[in-house]
């Protein structure tokens, strides 16, 4: 990954989007600790904490006025986070189009798309290509 990479508004807002709607869950630490299921009260402060950290890059404010965004997260908890996005905002999307009999509104759907899109593109200027130019062969040789 190059040390800072910037991502755009657009991208800053599909992404923090998703992120605040995934924290919707963070009460349920609090049931896991309750419960005394410490073992999956630790997990899931390892899942919200990574989002907060991406929170953190992509700002907290609603209304932030900066053009571009840098994220700073490590390599390996970016891609964790970004992949649970991008899965998150493909089950929502499938949902949408009759793939388990959920009603999902169109515009989820299209803030999903969105979401989706923002972190293949992401994902990819990690590896260190834009999307159009990013051609992987095989057994993790880059072409």
């Amino acid at each position: 990954m190059r040390e800072r990479m910037t991502i755009s508004r657009s991208q800053r807002e599909a992404l923090r989007q998703q992120v605040v709607i995934e924290l919707d869950g963070l009460g349920e630490i609090h049931r896991a600790i309750e419960d005394g299921h410490a073992i999956v009260a630790r997990r899931l402060r390892e899942h919200y904490e990574e989002l907060l950290r991406l929170l953190d890059d992509l700002g907290w404010d609603l209304n932030d006025v900066r053009s571009a965004f840098a994220v700073t997260m490590d390599p390996p908890a970016a891609t964790r986070v970004l992949v649970r996005l991008h899965d998150r905002a493909t089950r929502l999307v499938a949902d949408y189009l009759g793939g388990s009999g959920r009603v999902v509104m169109r515009s989820a759907a299209c803030d999903a798309v969105l979401t989706m899109s923002a972190s293949v593109e992401v994902l990819a200027q990690m590896v260190g290509d834009e999307p159009a130019e990013c051609r992987c062969g095989g057994a993790g040789e880059r072409s």
